[in-house]
């Protein structure tokens, strides 16, 4: 594969999709959202929403704000859900000579001018920063030390120097995204990720034959073994409206209940 060093775009300024997957889980956050969509302040940019949810009702929701949405089968299997409706964003931005597609997912806001301020780095690949908890596993060899809930960004790094495997992704810390700066990393998630023409037209979204990663991981594997570099701007932070939207817990018990879906 011929990789591209310099960033060309069809159009002056670039045109890009703000698009993503979108299901009824995250009603609670839909007005929010929808607003923070509409208020971007770059200059050529299109909004495409592709719901996943079962049957056309969220659908309809969605369309009363007066958003461009699409339809993606309702598949069970969250890990080959969530690519399938993501290439139907693939295929519409190609189809339409967008110059980028920006994934914004549903409960993402990110600052208003995310836009400018990705484009500015002319890469190929470029994240925004948000957060959620995982369970952060420590080990001394092949002894579990401990487990922990820590909020960290949902980024991932480059092992060690001497790590016996090279290829591995790794947490990233909160320290590694403080301040302002452009930043190499191994891979990211889909919250507030950029991502040039380029690497739709060669890079399908997909699960892994097990299926059981999400297309996130996979799309930073493909990115990796390609020798295409992945970068976060550590000055785009976005809030993550993951959970706490409702004073009496629904939204904590949903999220329990289906936090297999969350991203």
């Amino acid at each position: 594969m011929k990789i591209i060093t310099k960033i060309k775009t069809l159009h002056d300024p670039p045109k890009v999709l703000v698009a993503s997957p979108i299901v009824d889980m995250y009603r609670y956050c839909l007005p929010q959202y929808i607003d923070s969509l509409k208020t971007l302040t770059y200059t050529n940019y299109d909004i495409l929403l592709v719901d996943n949810s079962v049957g056309d009702e969220y659908k309809k929701e969605i369309e009363s704000f007066g958003v461009n949405v699409l339809k993606s089968p309702h598949v069970f299997n969250v890990h080959e859900r969530l690519p399938a409706a993501r290439n139907v964003i693939r295929q519409y931005a190609l189809d339409h000579d967008y110059d980028f597609f920006l994934c914004l997912e549903h409960d993402t806001i990110p600052p208003r001018d995310v836009i400018q301020r990705l484009l500015r780095h002319k890469k190929l690949v470029v994240s925004g920063v948000y957060y959620k908890t995982f369970t952060i596993t420590y080990l001394d060899g092949d002894k579990i030390t401990k487990r922990a809930q820590e909020v960290r960004p949902v980024l991932y790094g480059f092992p060690p120097p001497g790590s016996p495997n090279q290829e591995a992704m790794t947490f990233c810390t909160m320290e590694d995204v403080e301040g302002e700066k452009l930043m190499r990393i191994r891979g990211s998630g889909f919250g507030c990720l950029l991502i040039h023409r380029f690497i739709l037209e060669k890079f399908p979204f997909h699960t892994n034959e097990q299926k059981n990663i999400f297309d996130d991981v996979a799309l930073s594997h493909d990115l990796f073994y390609a020798g295409i570099p992945m970068y976060v701007d550590t000055s785009v932070k976005c809030q993550h409206l993951e959970t706490g939207k409702y004073d009496d817990g629904t939204y904590d018990k949903l999220f329990q209940r289906g936090k297999y879906a969350l991203k």
